[in-house]
């Protein structure tokens, strides 16, 4: 009995830890439960929260209309517009002018016809496409332009490169190489204001100085390979000249067989944008001092902004004058983004604050 009884109790009592113990276990458990399950809800909080409706901006379909796509430059910005509108599910159609008022005039009436929702032109002047604008208007397809600043009446937001920093920053290189003096040559393609904002500035800041512009050559933007025998014309008539600059970035290519061709192998020339010809042309060719170049390829991504802000109902920003950063590149200060018409600063480097804006305002990019 005494036997019966110690061996009852003791199983009562294993019974009752055993119970003990699958209580706390259970309360563990649950414990743990409600961390997991309040994570989880957080979590389900998190992906359940209402998405940002991009519907009014998704899936758009984009006409670009190049005033030259031969040109490198020009291709920087076509490429980056390209590359941006990617990140964001965009299509994008490259027409190019190749200098040609009609073919702009032409090629914009199609891409009115096309269904696109807007027609990006990058510096075509408003006067060669102002025929086709009302009908582009009456769908309303936006319009918006890139760099060169346009009269009004077609385009609806200009988003320009301002010269001042450029030709500034070029000026004083230049005083920098030539302390004691020189005379200045210069080849302009003069229908482009770009190019002649550029030529301005240039002006005012060699005037009071040792240096002085003694010529000035317009090349047709149509004929550019004139460009070499305008270089002999221009060394013929002033053999002077200490330095030629081209305001133009694709007319150095032609200026440096001229200058060959006219005996003068100790002119010094500068120019605009470091593009892959001309990265090409600062390392095969010592007479090829440095170009002027900057961030601009961000205009592109700007514009993109601008179509975001109109394909959502906000207002397009008229005018505005990209704000960069000039930099003179010689052949020391090539580099991979350079190499691929990228410019001095790649493209996803320049991206990145725009995708974080386009990710948290619109629901798009990647």
């Amino acid at each position: 009995m005494i036997a019966y009884g110690r061996t009852k109790g003791s199983g009562a009592l294993l019974r009752l830890m055993l119970v003990v113990l699958a209580v706390l276990g259970v309360a563990l458990m649950s414990g743990c439960g409600d961390d997991e399950d309040g994570g989880g809800a957080a979590a389900q909080e998190n992906t359940d929260a209402p998405a940002v409706d991009n519907s009014k901006v998704s899936g758009k379909k984009i006409g670009y209309l190049d005033v030259i796509e031969v040109a490198a430059i020009e291709q920087r910005w076509s490429n980056a517009f390209e590359f941006a509108a990617d990140k964001i599910g965009w299509e994008v159609q490259v027409l190019d002018a190749a200098g040609d008022p009609a073919k702009a005039l032409n090629h914009f009436r199609n891409l009115t016809n096309s269904g696109v929702d807007a027609i990006v032109g990058s510096s075509i002047a408003a006067e060669w496409v102002r025929p086709g604008a009302p009908a582009a208007k009456a769908k309303d397809i936006a319009l918006v332009q890139l760099i060169t600043k346009a009269s009004p009446g077609v385009w609806e937001a200009d988003i320009d490169e301002d010269a001042t920093a450029y030709s500034t920053a070029l000026a004083e290189r230049i005083k920098e190489d030539f302390p004691d003096g020189a005379k200045v040559g210069v080849l302009i393609e003069g229908v482009i204001p770009a190019e002649q904002q550029r030529l301005a500035v240039l002006k005012e800041q060699f005037e009071g100085s040792n240096i002085e512009i003694v010529a000035t050559k317009d090349i047709p933007l149509a004929d550019q390979p004139s460009a070499q025998k305008a270089t002999v014309d221009v060394m013929n008539a002033q053999p002077d000249i200490d330095v030629l600059i081209s305001v133009s970035s694709v007319l150095v290519q032609y200026m440096l067989p001229g200058l060959r061709t006219a005996g003068k192998d100790d002119v010094k020339v500068y120019s605009w944008y470091a593009d892959s010809i001309n990265a090409k042309l600062l390392q095969s060719n010592p007479q090829f001092v440095a170009v002027v170049d900057s961030d601009i390829a961000k205009a592109s991504f700007i514009a993109i902004d601008e179509l975001l802000k109109r394909f959502s109902g906000e207002e397009m920003t008229p005018q505005q004058n990209v704000e960069v950063e000039p930099k003179i590149v010689t052949k020391d200060d090539l580099n991979d983004a350079i190499a691929a018409d990228e410019g001095p600063v790649p493209y996803e480097e320049l991206i990145a604050p725009f995708l974080e804006e386009w990710q948290t305002k619109y629901g798009l990019g990647t």
